[in-house]
């Protein structure tokens, strides 16, 4: 009987300090706000009768909250750009791109959700002007709770898509999962190509490798193509060790700058150089850590 009163003695003690363990975990991974992963990607912006609108895919943006915390994001305001009308919805989307919508649009991994903000511009009249690009980097995120909070959002850039015809055509695109792309076009006439350029380029071009039919980087060197030739643009992410940089969004368009044998100046975007984490809980334990937040 001893032996019994002594063993549900020490399950009890086990209990209780596992327990207190428990609690103090919770306590210790519990976020204050929702933390906010940078974007670095760029998508074409059409205009039209004084209206401006994203073309292809919305703009997704990720975020780190509590499992329990359910509120949404209902709107956000760019500091570069705050007479743009930006819409922004965690429940409804125009174009997502490769996305398992389920679950409330909240992935778990243990105590953390990862949430999913989609951003267009909104498409009531808007008297504005955009040059050649807009850069978004600082943002106010309003909640459906009334709450507040002022973001860093990386690098987001807005390309007015400016459609002409070249002596390039797009030919075709291949990709996986892990950062590989090759984007295929085809000469229809002589072209020199003198160089390739994003304004991302200073954020991200040490994550990855690209060539042209693998002569590499053309820095300082033109490339000629004749008639009927195709032009092979290949793109591959490294795998990324950075901790706090693995867990960011890429999606870079970079532009060919060429001309053909008259001397008349083009330029063609190149799609498809994308990379989207893979989100486990160690990683964002280590994310949230290492940004001090917990």
């Amino acid at each position: 009987m001893r032996n019994i009163k002594t063993a549900l003695r020490i399950l009890g003690v086990m209990l209780l300090v596992s327990f207190i363990l428990s609690i103090a975990s919770i306590n210790y991974l519990k976020l204050s706000k929702p933390v906010f992963l940078k974007s670095y990607v760029e998508t074409d912006i059409a205009e039209g009768e004084d209206r401006y609108k994203l073309l292809n895919f919305d703009i997704e943006l990720k975020y780190i909250s509590n499992i329990e915390d359910k509120r949404k994001v209902v709107g956000i305001l760019f500091d570069e750009a705050p007479e743009i009308n930006f819409k922004a919805s965690e429940t409804e989307f125009e174009f997502a791109r490769f996305y398992n919508y389920s679950n409330d649009n909240i992935e778990s991994h243990g105590r953390y959700g990862i949430h999913t903000v989609f951003l267009n511009v909104d498409i009531s009249e808007q008297k504005i002007e955009i040059d050649d690009k807009l850069i978004l980097s600082e943002a106010t995120v309003v909640f459906d709770d009334g709450v507040n909070i002022k973001v860093d959002l990386g690098k987001i850039v807005l390309n007015r898509n400016n459609i002409s015809e070249t002596p390039l055509e797009n030919s075709g695109v291949e990709g996986s999962n892990y950062g590989y792309s090759k984007s295929i076009f085809w000469t229809k006439d002589y072209i020199q190509v003198d160089n390739i350029y994003s304004v991302l380029f200073e954020d991200t071009r040490d994550l990855f490798d690209f060539n042209i039919n693998k002569t590499g980087d053309i820095k300082d060197r033109s490339l000629i193509y004749n008639k009927n030739e195709n032009l092979y643009f290949v793109a591959e992410f490294h795998s990324i060790e950075d901790s706090i940089r693995k867990m960011y969004m890429y999606d870079i368009q970079p532009k060919i700058y060429f001309k053909d044998r008259n001397g008349k100046e083009y330029e063609k975007r190149v799609y498809n150089i994308t990379y989207y984490p893979t989100f486990k809980f160690f990683d964002i334990y280590k994310y949230l850590r290492e940004l001090g937040e917990l």
